[in-house]
C-alpha cells in the first residue's frame, strides 16, 4: 500500500513540477522561425564562362511574448518584420517588399499540447527600381489570421522546443485599391521559446 501512495505522489509531484511554465504569472518568451537571414543567386555556366542573372537577400525577424494570465493560458503578442531584396544583374532592375506585422495571440495548453489562435495586423511597401533610377513604390494593408496545434518540448525546467502545424489566411490591400489578394493554406514551423516563472 505505501508502495502505491508513494507512486501516486511522485507522479502528482513529476506532474505538478513538469507544468509549472504553464501557472498563472509565467512569463513566454520567443517565436516560431523568429530569425531568418539568406542570401541566394542565380548563375548561368556556358564553357569556361560563367554569368549571375539575379541575387536575393532575405530577411526576418518575428519575436513574441505571452503573459499567463490564468493557469495554462497565455495571450500576448508579437512583431514580425520582413524584407525580400532581388536584384537583376542583365537589367539592374532592383525590387524590395517590407512587411511589418502586429500579431496579439491566445495559447491555451493542456498538459504540454496547445492550440493557438493569432491574428495580423500591419503593412507591405514594395519599391521597384530601373537601371536609371527611376522608382516607383506600393503600399498595401495586411491582415491575417492563424490557428495552430503545437506541442512544447520542453529542454529543460525553462527551454523548450515547439513544432506546430496550422492553418493561415492573409489578406493584402493596395492603398486605394478595392481589391484585395487572399492566400492561405497549412503550414509546419517550429520554435525555442523561454518561460520564465518563480
Amino acid at each position: 500500500m505505501k508502495k502505491i501512495q508513494l507512486t501516486i505522489a511522485a507522479i502528482l509531484v513529476f506532474t505538478l513540477a513538469g507544468y509549472s511554465q504553464f501557472r498563472k504569472g509565467s512569463v513566454l518568451v520567443g517565436g516560431n522561425g523568429s530569425f531568418n537571414l539568406g542570401f541566394m543567386g542565380d548563375k548561368t555556366k556556358n564553357g569556361s564562362t560563367t554569368h549571375k542573372n539575379y541575387s536575393e537577400t532575405t530577411f526576418t525577424i518575428n519575436p513574441q511574448v505571452g503573459y499567463f494570465v490564468v493557469d495554462n493560458l497565455a495571450v500576448g503578442a508579437g512583431l514580425t518584420l520582413s524584407s525580400y531584396a532581388t536584384k537583376d544583374t542583365d537589367t539592374s532592375v532592383k525590387t524590395t517588399s517590407t512587411d511589418f506585422l502586429f500579431s496579439p495571440f491566445a495559447r491555451y495548453y493542456y498538459h504540454k499540447f496547445y492550440g493557438q489562435l493569432e491574428f495580423d495586423a500591419g503593412s507591405n511597401k514594395y519599391t521597384y527600381r530601373t537601371a536609371t533610377n527611376n522608382e516607383s513604390t506600393s503600399k498595401s494593408t495586411v491582415t491575417g489570421w492563424s490557428l495552430a496545434a503545437g506541442y512544447a518540448l520542453l529542454l529543460n525546467d525553462h527551454v523548450a522546443i515547439e513544432p506546430q502545424i496550422g492553418y493561415s489566411v492573409t489578406s493584402t490591400k493596395p492603398s486605394g485599391s478595392d481589391t484585395k489578394d487572399i492566400y492561405g493554406g497549412l503550414f509546419i514551423r517550429a520554435g525555442i521559446y523561454v518561460y520564465l516563472y518563480k
